[in-house]
């Protein structure tokens, strides 16, 4: 393979650094790390990692990953961000695609495909970034903010980072008012620059849009720039992703703001162009709010529709990449049409699944016919049998079977989904439960554990300290649960007797990261590395932090 670098710029990521280190060492020729003022231990994890570390005072992200090039030796480099986490599938293709790609093509950056990880285990989106070039002296970065890759030409493929870093409502609206400030900055900047004043503005419609709920006084500006985007399109070709999907944000502002029909007007186009699914989801918003039912339903099950096809492809449309900010309100959508259909409608779903083996329709039908009392066990079977390895299905498959309290068929079910995923929030809950419930300590001490460290379900720390003061740590369960009082983080008596089959908490584990549960922020290096045993019997490492055996 050609030799590549893999760059990051860092500071303060001692929680998040570890996780990606461990994916990416091995595979590069060389990690440059540029820490931009780091006071925890971002620094010497990275040394203890082998990295090139250098410093770099901060002066804006472009600056820093153009510092981070000049270090690479590589021909060529991929950026990371400390959140990120890399496959080894997704290496493989990478270095595949850099080995064979011909140096005549002009080919010299390639885009990368970001799965955005929620609390839950689960991908609330997917988006898209050249993280990918060649190092040539003319590649750089430009932008305070939402920084952009200057190369010739750039290819997409179908390569996938995981990223956690926007995993809390809270870190998100956070993040956005500190972005607002810089975004403002390059606006000022890319004044006489109508193609890059347009893209700046769409992140700033974004980041209106995630500040509209929790800070709507910043939305004081919006229609001063809604006014320069109008003007500007006139002046621009529209059609590109930064101008389609601003319209979609700033339909959903409008919306907000209580303009329904010009929050509609600006999605009309995009729905023409069919290639944007999350403007038929806004659209379909703007007609539930208005009490147009049936309209709604029209655009929620055309959302549906278009996202499963965009799955089936690689979330790629005619080779363009796709983006989906509502990939997180599919299972949520499917809820509540399950709700808003009815009779009529159950029959347009049916041919939809008979007809396009649409599995989202056959998913809001099951749960239909459950709602109506009806038989809904035969077509629950059928889907299992059809969609055994497809995570989303076997989810809303477990709230099903759950209401009817089918506790062999939940734990079935969630096995499914932790061989598919074991981050999964709701597999981890329900197996290191159903273990810990049968005094099987050990055995549950890695998914509760999982659950508490990656999810930060707080309901789940009471039976893990159980479980590891149960497995022989009882020292460490003490200290640990010494340092998680103080910290005012729990009330151990309130959850030693909880019930991991109760209808409401299924519920509420599958909102989890919608805003209903109270989240728990534990860094790694509170808890003691664990074991637990594996099928063969050896001891197999759970932890990463601390070197201690069972007392």
């Amino acid at each position: 393979m050609v030799k590549s670098s893999a760059a990051l710029i860092v500071k303060n990521e001692e929680d998040h650094l570890p996780r990606l280190l461990r994916s990416i060492v091995g595979k590069f020729d060389e990690i440059v790390v540029v820490d931009t003022g780091s006071t925890d231990r971002t620094r010497e994890i990275a040394l203890e990692f082998g990295c090139r570390l250098f410093q770099r005072e901060w002066q804006g992200f472009a600056d820093a990953r153009n510092f981070a090039i000049k270090q690479c030796r590589g021909s060529w480099i991929w950026h990371f961000d400390a959140d990120f986490e890399l496959e080894e599938q997704e290496f493989a293709k990478f270095a595949k695609v850099v080995d064979h790609l011909d140096p005549k093509s002009g080919v010299e950056s390639l885009f990368v495909k970001v799965k955005n990880f929620g609390l839950d285990g689960t991908i609330k989106g997917i988006s898209s970034q050249a993280f990918i070039h060649r190092n040539l002296p003319h590649i750089h970065w430009v932008g305070n903010i939402h920084e952009e890759l200057i190369a010739k030409e750039a290819m997409d493929f179908d390569i996938y980072v995981n990223h956690y870093g926007y995993q809390r409502g809270d870190v998100q609206v956070a993040k956005g008012l500190r972005n607002l400030e810089l975004i403002y900055k390059d606006l000022q900047l890319y004044k006489g620059d109508p193609k890059r004043y347009l893209i700046k503005l769409f992140y700033l419609f974004q980041t209106f849009d995630i500040l509209k709920e929790h800070h709507p006084e910043r939305l004081e500006p919006f229609p001063t720039y809604y006014r320069q985007f109008q003007e500007l399109l006139r002046q621009q070709d529209p059609a590109n992703f930064f101008t389609s999907y601003a319209r979609i944000y700033i339909a959903d502002i409008l919306s907000y703001l209580g303009q329904p029909q010009e929050a509609l007007d600006q999605l009309e186009p995009l729905i023409r162009d069919g290639r944007y699914p999350d403007a038929l989801f806004v659209a379909g918003e703007i007609h539930e709010k208005l009490g147009a039912m049936e309209r709604a339903i029209d655009y929620y099950l055309d959302f549906l529709r278009f996202v499963e096809r965009y799955e089936r492809n690689g979330f790629c449309w005619q080779g363009q990449m796709m983006v989906v900010d509502r990939y997180h309100m599919v299972e949520p959508l499917i809820e509540r049409l399950a709700e808003l259909v009815e009779e009529e409608r159950s029959q347009e779903l049916m041919e939809g699944w008979r007809r396009e083996r649409l599995r989202y329709f056959a998913l809001i039908l099951v749960r239909f016919y459950q709602r109506q009392g009806r038989e809904w066990r035969r077509l629950a079977t059928k889907l299992k049998r059809l969609y055994g390895e497809d995570e989303p299905t076997l989810r809303s498959l477990v709230g099903l079977f759950a209401l009817a309290n089918d506790h062999q068929e939940v734990v079935r079910l969630a096995q499914g989904i932790h061989k598919l995923n074991d981050k999964s929030l709701l597999a981890n809950r329900i197996l290191g439960l159903e273990l810990w419930r049968q005094g099987q300590f050990l055995q549950a001490l890695p998914y509760l554990s999982k659950a508490i460290l990656f999810n930060q379900d707080q309901e789940l720390v009471g039976p893990y300290l159980e479980a590891l003061e149960k497995s022989g740590f009882r020292e460490e369960a003490r200290q640990l649960a010494k340092r998680l009082e103080k910290l005012g983080k729990m009330e151990l008596s309130a959850k030693k007797g909880m019930a991991w089959d109760d209808n409401e908490r299924v519920k509420k584990i599958q909102e989890a990261n919608n805003g209903t549960q109270d989240q728990l922020q534990l860094s790694s290096r509170l808890h003691p590395r664990q074991y637990a045993q594996n099928g063969s019997g050896s001891q197999q490492e759970l932890g990463a932090t601390g070197n201690w055996k069972p007392n």
